[in-house]
């Protein structure tokens, strides 16, 4: 996408200081969220600055999302896309994780919309070419489908409803390190393999934010996009600000 504008929403009268070196020059303004009015150009995309999240939401929604006629909003969801550090053997993998923070613990109907959003995503910034299929990985820490284990029991569901719709993926149900190491997969999935995880599906918003966290301060880069308007917003944690521009070029390219 072509992006010239970048509009950040700031609470206070503080600039948002980016550390970091971005590959391309963009025309950045600062406005405080009390005087955002939603107003922008298609190559514009809005940023949260040095504000709350639940703030900048309330602002994002109001002007963005705002109810139809029949009293809804569009179902909006959230990605981090981790990217630029290694798995084990030193393998470089980029992958999504939805949704660690706005749906705090979704319904059955809402994962499949979020398994939507983050798929679309994938296709639109992520694949290498219009053919490649994302694995799905729904996140079930049993490793297995379990009749006593709701968690089991969602993820089974889940991945049925998904291939009942013919979402353009590959899906299966997992633990963590069975998603991201292809020994592990090899080990517990007894010598057959589902490659790795290019999303992954968290089963509430606590889960999704620890495993984006534990990777950020691992060293690797995490950018947050708000998924489900026609608007670009990428959202991340105040502590990765830094990383805001970066954020923009990887959906740039």
């Amino acid at each position: 996408m072509s992006v010239k504008n970048v509009i950040t929403l700031i609470q206070q009268e503080r600039d948002v200081e980016y550390t970091q070196t971005s590959n391309h020059v963009y025309n950045t303004q600062n406005i405080m969220v009390k005087d955002y009015n939603g107003k922008i150009d298609d190559d514009t995309i809005i940023a949260k600055g040095y504000c709350q999240s639940d703030e900048f939401l309330r602002t994002i929604i109001k002007y963005h999302n705002p109810k139809d006629s029949n009293g809804k909003r569009k179902f909006m969801s959230h990605c981090f896309v981790i990217t630029g550090g290694n798995l084990s053997n030193n393998i470089q993998h980029t992958f999504i994780v939805s949704d660690a923070v706005l749906n705090q613990f979704p319904t059955l109907e809402q994962k499949i919309d979020i398994t939507k959003q983050a798929i679309d995503f994938f296709h639109t910034h992520i694949a290498k070419d219009e053919n490649q299929i994302p694995n799905v990985c729904f996140l079930n820490y049993s490793g297995h489908f379990n009749i006593k284990n709701p968690t089991a029991c969602n993820c089974l569901l889940l991945q049925h409803a998904c291939e009942t719709l013919k979402l353009k993926a590959n899906f299966f149900s997992s633990q963590l390190d069975y998603a991201l190491s292809h020994t592990t997969q090899e080990i517990k999935g007894n010598g057959t393999t589902h490659g790795l995880a290019d999303i992954i599906i968290v089963n509430d918003i606590n889960e999704g934010n620890s495993i984006m966290k534990s990777f950020l301060l691992n060293g690797w880069k995490c950018f947050g996009y708000v998924l489900g308007l026609p608007e670009t917003i990428i959202l991340n944690s105040r502590s990765n600000l830094n990383q805001n521009l970066e954020a923009i070029d990887f959906i740039s390219k």
